[in-house]
């Protein structure tokens, strides 16, 4: 799976990542584990339901 990030995500993560540089290892751990697989139980994601389903 691909991630497309909005200019506002990356000004946002750049931002995160200069208050709090910690952080920034985890996030990016997380996004590419997103993107290998949004499933993954620690993600703690599950499918849509009732009128968001699908989208």
């Amino acid at each position: 799976m691909q991630l497309l990030w909005s200019a506002r995500f990356i000004l946002d993560f750049k931002r995160l990542a200069r208050q709090h540089p910690q952080l920034r290892s985890v996030v990016e751990q997380t996004l590419q584990q997103l993107a290998e697989d949004p499933f993954y139980r620690s993600l703690r994601t599950y499918k849509l339901k009732g009128d968001l389903l699908g989208t």
